[in-house]
């Protein structure tokens, strides 16, 4: 498990959208308590999204800082991305690209907008990450 991920990316932000009641206040809900997975696979590491309100780069960055792994056989499940700015967006496939990934599953609240770039731009190795998906490791 990821435990709380340090926020550090400059295009990453929280979403605007989502708020919680606290002592009787609304405010915005960024979400400290979101958690990933990481597992360990024969092929590699697989890195498991629960909703991505830390930032999806944020938690790779998080994730790479804590195993030393650059690497990844999977990133799968919900990347949050439906809300971003196309330049927000652009930015994080900028990243991805960069990164050696086999497989990049994507699912509830990623968006639709989001999920045709990421099919755009890694092909093959993109999938929507629905129930029922299988990944073989």
């Amino acid at each position: 498990m990821t435990g709380e991920v340090p926020r550090k990316t400059s295009f990453e932000k929280p979403d605007p959208r989502l708020f919680i009641e606290i002592n009787g206040k609304i405010t915005q809900d960024i979400f400290s308590d979101d958690q990933s997975l990481v597992l360990e696979s024969p092929k590699g590491p697989i890195l498991i999204l629960g909703c991505a309100h830390s930032g999806m780069i944020n938690i790779i960055n998080h994730v790479i800082n804590k195993t030393g792994k650059t690497n990844f056989y999977g990133i799968l499940g919900g990347t949050h991305l439906d809300f971003l700015t196309p330049e927000q967006l652009e930015e994080s496939i900028k990243f991805l690209k960069k990164m050696e990934i086999e497989k990049i599953g994507v699912s509830h609240c990623t968006g639709m907008k989001a999920a045709f770039r990421f099919h755009q731009e890694f092909g093959d190795r993109f999938f929507y990450g629905c129930v029922g998906s299988v990944l073989e490791v």
